[in-house]
């Protein structure tokens, strides 16, 4: 209900957009501007729209959230399961079914610590 005759209630979109007052910029080369450009409009959005999505997305999925990102763990997790294979593979050693489940189950158990210690060390050395 507008208050003064001739107001029209501020819509949420509004009402959010009108607190967004501090600018960041960013310097792209004229084929990243058009990419992007050409990219937010396909998605029916403004330009400017587009790239704020894209920034407070990344900071939700950002390290500070949660721990490494699941790709990370992932990768990490393969890398100690072939480590771990290819290791009694290389002596000519049989993997016996229970020793493959360990390797499993260990690898499960502790794939998060590894990729967490991997990052922290990585960007320890920047």
């Amino acid at each position: 209900m507008a208050l003064l005759e001739g107001e029209s209630p501020a819509t949420e979109g509004e009402e959010s957009a009108q607190h967004r007052v501090f600018p960041v910029t960013v310097k792209l080369t004229q084929e990243e501007h058009r990419r992007i450009t050409e990219h937010a409009n396909a998605m029916g959005q403004a330009r400017s729209e587009w790239l704020r999505d894209v920034v407070l997305k990344e900071l939700e999925n950002s390290i500070d959230a949660g721990g490494p990102r699941p790709e990370l763990v992932e990768l990490v997790g393969l890398r100690m399961i072939l480590t771990n294979l290819l290791r009694p593979i290389s002596h000519a050693k049989p993997i016996t079914e229970e020793r493959f489940e360990a390797i499993m189950a260990e690898v499960r158990r502790s794939k998060v610590q590894v990729a967490s210690e991997l990052l922290a060390k990585a960007e320890g050395g920047r």
